[in-house]
C-alpha cells in the first residue's frame, strides 16, 4: 500500500506541480483506500473541485492504482 501511495503523491505532483498535495484515508472504506481533497488546490488554480477531480482521475495513472472522481 505504501508503494502505491508513493506513486499517487508523485503522479499528482507532477500533474499539479508546486501544490501542496496531501493523500487521506477516506472515512469510509467504501470510497476507495486514499483520497486526495480536491478543495484548496482547485481554489489555487482557479478550477471547480469536481472539474480538476475528473481531469486528474483521467490523466494520472499508477500501476496497480486507480484513480476514480
Amino acid at each position: 500500500m505504501e508503494r502505491i501511495r508513493e506513486a499517487f503523491e508523485r503522479a499528482l505532483a507532477a500533474a499539479l506541480p508546486g501544490q501542496d498535495l496531501v493523500l487521506e484515508r477516506p472515512k469510509s472504506g467504501d470510497m476507495g483506500d486514499l483520497a486526495f481533497p480536491c478543495f484548496r488546490v482547485a481554489k489555487a488554480v482557479g478550477k471547480n473541485p469536481a472539474q480538476l477531480a475528473q481531469e486528474l482521475a483521467g490523466a494520472v495513472a499508477v500501476e496497480g492504482g486507480e484513480l476514480v472522481a
